[in-house]
């Protein structure tokens, strides 16, 4: 009886093992990814509604707290750059120019 009952749990670990295998390869992008995308977005998204559109400070951060809040927020006003800490991801993202908005950096 204990002899099946090993096989099935080491047939369930192998299981297990190939399941998380073909998700890496066929979707790199997985939850623990999320809050890189988050911080991505927040910085990018805040940067060019404070600097490129010229909203106020609040009003930006009221536009894009729906998704979540960031962990911190760090506005650089004369270099015209914005820090955002989303779990222990961390991205900043500055203005460009006007025309070409904010990129990450």
């Amino acid at each position: 009886m204990k002899r099946i009952w090993k096989k099935i749990v080491k047939g369930f670990v192998i299981l297990l093992s190939v399941f998380w295998l073909y998700t890496k390869a066929m979707w790199p992008s997985t939850f623990t990814d999320t809050p890189e995308i988050l911080a991505n977005l927040y910085s990018k998204e805040l940067c060019t509604c404070r600097y490129v559109i010229g909203q106020g400070l609040e009003r930006c951060f009221e536009n894009h707290a729906h998704i979540t809040r960031p962990s911190s927020l760090e506005w650089d006003e004369a270099e015209k750059r914005v820090r955002v800490r989303v779990l222990w991801a961390v991205s900043s993202a500055r203005v460009v120019s006007d025309r070409f908005g904010c990129e990450r950096f």
